[in-house]
């Protein structure tokens, strides 16, 4: 299907097109061409008051809306979703990062494994390792405050989000964190009751993670934690 004048309103944060839209009867959760709805695209140019907007008015918060809103960096987005009732555990597979894993590695291109969405500017997140883009994609993640990770995170666990729910490669939220070399992070991950010697799917804790990484950081602040 191709895309209607409610998903290029909600792409333009237009409050008054969405529900000029609605009003002619169209369809607030039709996917586009591509597959993304209109809260998606509201979400992708982080449109506040269009997500909003369009959520009160019936649109189904899914695991990619929630997922794009955390890759946004944006937590006001990812609060508004979860108040909405986006399970923040939702994932497709164990194959997938969870919303927790995903937030607690926002800032260090760690895994690879890219998002689902599809359109001119994110054409390049999908659901699928892959090489092309990383550039646009390291360029993206560094444009966010470092407070960001931490803010999302800490809303995503005070809505349930579990801790120790492996997602990508067998990795825990803690593997996330301690490769982006994120201490606050860890600290708030191991006060929630992250375990830090359960191992990925390759055998490695967080901490041999962030060892075999390089990133010295987390790794101190791991073996401290763990120091009898």
């Amino acid at each position: 299907m191709n895309t209607t004048s409610i998903h290029r309103a909600s792409a333009e944060g237009d409050c008054e097109a969405i529900l000029l839209s609605l009003d002619r009867g169209e369809d607030i959760n039709c996917p586009d061409n591509n597959g993304n709805s209109p809260l998606h695209h509201a979400i992708r140019n982080s449109h506040r008051k269009a997500t909003s907007l369009l959520l009160s008015r019936g649109a189904s918060p899914d695991r990619l809306a929630l997922r794009l809103a955390i890759y946004r960096g944006d937590k006001d987005l990812v609060l508004c979703l979860l108040g909405a009732g986006v399970d923040p555990n939702v994932s497709s597979s164990g194959d997938e990062l969870t919303p927790l894993q995903l937030a607690c590695g926002l800032l260090e291109d760690v895994t690879g494994h890219l998002l689902p969405f599809h359109g001119s500017n994110f054409g390049w997140l999908r659901d699928s390792p892959r090489s092309d883009g990383l550039e646009e994609r390291k360029a993206f993640q560094n444009s966010r405050p470092a407070s960001c990770a931490f803010g999302i995170a800490e809303a995503l666990m005070h809505h349930g989000a579990g801790v120790n729910i492996p997602g990508y490669k067998g990795r825990f939220p803690l593997h996330a964190a301690a490769l982006a070399n994120n201490c606050e992070l860890i600290n708030l991950l191991l006060k929630r009751g992250a375990d830090p010697a359960v191992p990925d799917c390759g055998g490695e804790t967080a901490r041999g993670r962030a060892v075999g990484a390089g990133r010295a950081e987390s790794a101190k602040c791991l073996r401290e934690f763990e120091a009898p």
